[in-house]
């Protein structure tokens, strides 16, 4: 089809954005899934591959800051890109509802340590290796034009 848009959520989608899309695909969504983790392989001995979501080479935390909008469902009601990090709280009725070592309490999945997400699946962890720097608010001298500069050495004269 001739698309110039391809879109098909929010409460008045149009018809037209949806043309490109798979029959059956608009009805299915919004959908939401749930990742249970990313691995991601890395050469030890390549030192241009650094682990991080925002490195040196590739600061992504200050383009994601500067285009918030891109990284949102505003549809959904979400006012930003990421939201905090669930802990635990899914529904369950069992025990094996929740990930390792994991208990269903008052029908809430309840992590034991070292595991997090609503089901307790995701091992926890972190991002250790800080790229960013916090740029130096160095002392400079203003900026004075030279025409500027011309007529203070003519009137001090």
């Amino acid at each position: 089809c001739d698309c110039t848009c391809y879109d098909c959520q929010g409460d008045l989608p149009d018809p037209a954005c949806a043309c490109g899309m798979p029959e059956g695909l608009c009805a299915n969504l919004p959908a939401s899934y749930e990742i249970d983790s990313v691995r991601i392989y890395q050469r030890a001995d390549d030192p241009s591959q650094k682990v991080g979501c925002s490195t040196d080479t590739r600061p992504t935390r200050k383009f994601i800051e500067g285009h918030k909008h891109r990284y949102f469902d505003a549809y959904g009601g979400e006012t930003q890109p990421l939201k905090p990090q669930e802990i635990g709280g899914a529904a369950c009725t069992r025990d094996d509802h929740c990930g390792p070592a994991s208990k269903c309490a008052k029908k809430r999945c309840a992590c034991a340590h070292g595991w997090t997400g609503p089901h307790c699946r995701a091992a926890a962890a972190f991002d250790d290796g800080t790229w960013e720097t916090t740029p130096s608010l160095g002392f400079a001298l203003p900026f004075v034009p030279g025409s500027l500069q011309r007529c203070v050495v003519l009137l001090a004269s």
